[in-house]
């Protein structure tokens, strides 16, 4: 009968290959079980073992590639280049980003195991799955794009509100140089703002300033016009010390000094002497001067804007203003309308000054329709500054919630309301007689209560006190303090 009991080296052996079962596995278990993909080829590129999580995220069934030749891999498109071929070219580790046939995207870092005769035993590749994290890149990327743009626009937009929220226009002249006004504050081109008295261009110097890359510098402010000869050179150019007598002991810096980094604003620049303008000449080539006194030149770097209502180019021919110094100024010349002819900008402005000054004096007043319309008739020869302290005016000595027609200046109610009231333009209103203006828009009811508004405000501003005015228009005083409340009239 045949012996069937183990002997004791078979014994061994058994249990020495089933620790080897044992091992592999666990080697299984712990290859795929690995974040990353793992994909093992011997020493000629013959794929050997690949895990479960590559197979899961590159879409390639293990079965295609195992036994195969990573050359043939790689011919075949299976990917767009291999980390294995250059190890076995270089014979050290090497990384790469490939793109696999599914159209994912994966980081591989191959590295050689090497037997004891030098040779490449193995090569073992690390494939990580970066198609999320190359989308999350570009979408940054896009991101950071959009938000430069955003950035861009805001900036703009950032100029257009200061522009907007100092300078109040609706009219397409205006809209025009709020535009060039935006467009030039991006670069540091010199300025000349050219219209008449009273029309803002100050306002829009400092708007140019405040949309310029220099908004954190400072914005120096001369009025060439304000200041007599000899104080206006050393106020400009400063001076050292013991230049003159009474000048102060440790010198002083002249205003151009002073707006280094920043915006010069030059206002009513023709006023500027014929000696002066040479060294602002001067200043304008070379950003460089000398104080009064001084023989060190001092180096700035600033941005020169400058304002006139005058003619630059007949003083020119008149030998009046160098014409050298007009040309280096008229590099971006901006012309503000005078208000006449940006009527549209009048009721704008009117309602911005005059809820301005509401707020700062408490009020709560009104412009109504007829006021608005005188308003919007008038030639303004002060322009924007002429309306400003009107409304101011109104707005502090209205005697009523509603500005009457008839606080209006005496200027404009003779160069309008007598032109609109009578037929005859060439007609006078009688010293006795009131002149009385009613809407055309008005219902019959509407202009009773006009005309009766108007009739008490007249005679409570001739006669100063309720008792008089209503003696003078036949009522009683309760009945005429009953009329002032309706119409909101502020009795004294």
């Amino acid at each position: 009968m045949k012996n069937d009991k183990i002997t004791e080296p078979d014994y061994d052996a058994v249990l020495e290959l089933e620790s080897v079962r044992k091992l592999n596995l666990e080697l299984d278990s712990i290859i795929n079980n690995s974040y990353d993909g793992i994909w093992v080829m011997d020493g000629n590129g013959l794929t050997l073992r690949v895990n479960k999580t590559y197979e899961k995220f590159s879409g390639i069934r293990i079965q295609e590639v195992l036994g195969r030749n990573i050359h043939d891999l790689v011919s075949e498109g299976y990917f767009s280049d291999s980390a294995a071929i250059h190890v076995l070219k270089e014979k050290r580790p090497v990384t790469i980003i490939h793109e696999i046939k599914t159209g994912k995207k994966a980081m591989v870092t191959a590295s050689p195991i090497f037997d004891e005769h030098g040779e490449i035993w193995r090569i073992v590749a690390n494939v990580r799955d970066i198609t999320e994290l190359i989308g999350l890149k570009e979408k940054l990327e896009a991101i950071e794009a959009e938000s430069r743009r955003y950035q861009e626009e805001l900036e703009q937009l950032k100029r257009t509100r200061l522009v907007s929220e100092e300078m109040i226009s609706v009219s397409s002249s205006m809209k025009i140089v709020l535009e060039a006004a935006n467009r030039v504050a991006g670069v540091d081109s010199t300025v000349l703002v050219l219209g008449e008295s009273g029309v803002g261009k100050g306002v829009l110097a400092k708007l140019i300033h405040q949309a310029s890359k220099r908004q954190t510098g400072p914005m120096i402010t001369i009025n060439c016009a304000a200041l007599p000869e000899s104080l206006l050179e050393s106020e400009l150019f400063g001076y050292e010390k013991g230049t003159f007598t009474g000048a102060l002991k440790e010198g002083k810096q002249g205003l151009i000094e002073l707006a280094d980094k920043g915006t010069l604003f030059l206002d009513e620049i023709a006023e500027l002497p014929l000696h002066l303008q040479t060294k602002l000449l001067q200043v304008i080539q070379d950003q460089k001067f000398y104080r009064l006194g001084g023989r060190k030149t001092i180096d700035i770097d600033v941005r020169i804007i400058a304002a006139t209502n005058r003619d630059l180019l007949q003083m020119v021919r008149e030998g009046r203003f160098r014409e050298d110094l007009y040309y280096r100024l008229h590099v971006v010349p901006i012309t503000i309308p005078p208000l006449r002819e940006r009527k549209d900008d009048i009721l704008p402005l009117s309602l911005y000054f005059l809820q301005k000054f509401n707020q700062k004096y408490g009020y709560a007043k009104k412009i109504p329709t007829e006021v608005a319309d005188f308003l919007t008739s008038y030639e303004w020869p002060g322009n924007v500054r002429e309306l400003e302290n009107l409304i101011e005016r109104l707005v502090v000595m209205s005697g009523a919630n509603t500005i009457a027609l008839m606080e209006l200046p005496k200027a404009i109610l003779k160069d309008q309301l007598r032109l609109k009231a009578l037929p005859d333009s060439n007609a006078q209103v009688h010293p006795d007689h009131y002149l009385i203006s009613v809407s055309k828009q008005s219902t019959f009811k509407a202009a009773l209560e006009e005309l009766e508004k108007q009739l008490i405000m007249n005679a409570l501003h001739e006669h100063g006190s309720c008792r008089r005015a209503a003696l003078h228009l036949g009522m009683h005083h309760s009945t005429l303090a009953r009329k002032c409340k309706q119409y909101e009239i502020i009795l004294a």
